[in-house]
């Protein structure tokens, strides 16, 4: 399964090939909803570390198998989701690296179906996790996030992290449901919206909202 995944990814992905362009060697890659690791295999070259967060075991299981697979020795994985808070939720388990939704923040009746097995798993801030990462203040810190609308509730458990002077980028899946709320929190604590598809040598990517603050945006300008 990863291997059909992975040649797929390969075929000029534009958030793979954007992830890459923001890469610099020193930097640490933070992947949550990592699923079975296909972003966080590709980007492991192109960075120092790579921390990747997957909540359902069984992607979890295939995650690891992945690592070990491809013999990567540059990727932490962690079978913990990140929310607001402290806590345990509940999540979709659909086995072999289908996408799973935590259910407070995305499952409507009407998209409940008795074919959902659930699970619960811990949730931490990413506020809590921040003295287990080795991270100085010059390197570039890059945020993947994909969790199916739970990314405003991500967000609000790392604001002390992003408010720190690392430089950083955070790429978003884009969902219409919560666009506005995403756009609007990543303004009011001062990070600026990037449109990739108006950057030399990057791509545009439809999918993913970009944002960095100001000193992965001064990075950036003394690169190009």
């Amino acid at each position: 399964m990863f291997n059909s995944q992975l040649e797929i990814a390969k075929k000029k992905d534009s958030t793979i090939e954007n992830l890459k362009n923001f890469s610099s060697r020193d930097s640490i890659f933070i992947d949550i909803g990592a699923n079975i690791g296909v972003v966080s295999l590709i980007i492991s070259k192109y960075v120092e570390r790579v921390y990747s967060f997957e909540p359902v075991l069984s992607s979890y299981k295939n995650l690891c198998e992945n690592i070990e697979l491809n013999k990567t020795r540059n990727i932490i994985p962690l079978n913990i989701a990140l929310s607001d808070r402290s806590s345990i939720i509940e999540l979709t388990n659909i086995p072999f690296g289908e996408t799973n939704k935590v259910v407070k923040t995305h499952l409507v009746k009407s998209e409940i179906c008795s074919d959902y097995n659930f699970i619960n798993s811990y949730a931490f801030k990413l506020d809590d996790l921040e003295k287990f990462f080795d991270i100085s203040s010059s390197k570039r810190v890059l945020i993947k996030i994909d969790t199916e609308s739970h990314e405003i509730y991500i967000l609000k458990g790392s604001k002390l992290f992003l408010e720190k002077e690392y430089p950083i980028l955070i790429c978003m899946e884009q969902n219409i449901r919560v666009k506005k709320e995403l756009e609007y929190f990543m303004k009011e604590i001062k990070y600026t919206q990037i449109n990739t598809g108006q950057i030399n040598g990057f791509l545009d990517d439809p999918q993913n909202l970009y944002f960095a603050n100001e000193k992965f945006m001064k990075c950036m300008k003394d690169c190009m």
